[in-house]
């Protein structure tokens, strides 16, 4: 059930507005060491939300956040956080191919809060939404110990999910006994379809579909995925692993539209494959080659890119792919190309950042970075029958790659506000079902990003 939601989410709606610079703005966060800047960056516009709507409703007295573990994530948790939740009540769970060591210590050392130590872990051959499920089990079950260890009758628990998973699981009968407890907040359109078919028994907020997330934030991720992938085909080209000029986007939508016009502006020959009529309207008008049968267009070669945010590929179809055919995942997990099927049995290429250099000319930090054989930031090669093709990132994203902020916190803390803001009415929310991300919020948001933005720019 979805519903536009008119939630008791305070709005500052006749106090003056006070746009944010961008920089240092004299909060508290600035009297940390200077070394951590990184850690925990200032995001003028979530602290200017902060300042503008306040805290969580009194009655959510823990949180669990299943995010990427970068420095700009721990800025958003401390923010939602501070004041309300103590520390020992946040349990973080990050997932592998977008969690940062140097993050993780900082959230448990420095800041206090529960971080799963598995959270950078992905076994070789395993799927990762397999691996997740048991992890999110882990949590779960620790959250239900604290809340009876607690005696607490009314404390709310707040849930912040990336991919639906957690909010599916709550609604199986082991977690009946604690569901009512919680109320949550949405952040993925993998995450609403996964949960689609539910009926909702909590309060989600949409964050995943909201109009600013949709026109907003997709050209900044497209963006991040387009500068990744053009280092690794330059490190690739430099190697001696030609990667042509072809180029076949599974998937046209936000995403999908956005690499193929970067592809296409940088001299690639780009075609598009997608089932959705509507889909291949946009592609038709904007120029591109169609094709109507998957197999015939796996036969085109060059750079496959999927940016469904679902399985497109299975075992089968590897037998299709020509030779030197370079596999590109452009959206959530390991989903594209269900690449634990491949990985197992490939070669492990390694980091493709630190190919260029001689050994001795390596850099310290990259000859003992942790991720250098990472099954989510590796390049391999895979061998099917007498042909031979690659998997970047192991079939995980293309735009991670181990680091504390793939995306500037200039840029992406329109992302972590929206989270914000998600988690805010979230805490107001009683009423179960998926409600939509109240519209003058994200109006509120917009404005003062644009000038947060106009400011740097200027």
């Amino acid at each position: 059930m979805r519903t536009s939601s008119t939630s008791n989410t305070p709005l500052a709606s006749n106090r003056p507005v006070r746009y944010p610079g961008i920089g240092r703005n004299g909060s508290a966060q600035d009297d940390r060491r200077e070394r951590d800047f990184d850690l925990l960056p200032v995001m003028p516009v979530l602290d200017y939300l902060h300042a503008e709507l306040g805290g969580l409703h009194e009655s959510v007295r823990s949180l669990f956040g299943l995010q990427h573990l970068f420095g700009s994530t721990t800025s958003l948790i401390h923010r939602i956080t501070e004041g309300r939740i103590d520390p020992s009540e946040v349990f973080l769970l990050g997932k592998p191919y977008s969690a940062n060591r140097r993050v993780m210590e900082f959230q448990r050392e420095e800041l206090g809060f529960w971080v799963h130590p598995k959270s950078c872990d992905q076994p070789l051959g395993k799927d990762n939404d397999g691996e997740m499920d048991g992890r999110v089990e882990q949590v779960l079950d620790s959250i239900r110990g604290r809340l009876k260890a607690r005696h607490d009758g009314d404390g709310r628990v707040l849930l912040i999910d990336d991919g639906g998973r957690a909010i599916r699981m709550l609604h199986t009968d082991r977690y009946a006994d604690i569901r009512d407890r919680f109320t949550c907040v949405e952040q993925t359109r993998c995450g609403i379809r996964t949960i689609e078919d539910l009926t909702l028994r909590i309060s989600v907020i949409n964050v995943a579909e909201s109009w600013v997330k949709l026109d907003h934030e997709s050209p900044m991720i497209a963006d991040s995925v387009i500068h990744e992938l053009c280092k690794k085909l330059r490190a690739m080209d430099s190697a001696g692993i030609p990667t042509g000029n072809r180029a076949l986007i599974i998937g046209f939508g936000t995403i999908g539209r956005a690499v193929g016009a970067a592809l296409r502006g940088r001299g690639r020959d780009v075609a598009i494959y997608d089932t959705q009529e509507s889909q291949r309207r946009l592609a038709k008008r904007d120029g591109y080659s169609l094709y109507d049968d998957l197999h015939s267009a796996l036969r085109r070669g060059g750079l496959i890119i999927g940016c469904t945010g679902k399985p497109v590929l299975d075992h089968a179809d590897y037998t299709r792919i020509r030779e030197g055919t370079i596999l590109i995942s452009a959206s959530s997990a390991d989903v594209e190309f269900r690449a634990w099927q491949l990985r197992t049995d490939a070669e492990c290429l390694g980091k493709p950042e630190g190919w260029d250099m001689a050994d001795g000319d390596r850099p310290s930090d990259l000859e003992s970075d942790p991720n250098r054989n990472h099954p989510c930031f590796s390049l391999y090669r895979v061998s099917s029958g007498r042909r031979r093709f690659y998997l970047i990132n192991g079939g995980f994203p293309v735009n991670f790659d181990g680091g504390v902020d793939p995306i500037v916190p200039e840029k992406i803390q329109l992302t972590r506000s929206l989270l914000y803001l998600g988690a805010l009415q979230a805490s107001y929310s009683q009423q179960p079902g998926l409600h939509d991300l109240d519209g003058r919020l994200q109006r509120m948001l917009l404005d003062a990003f644009t000038a947060a933005s106009e400011r740097q720019a200027a």
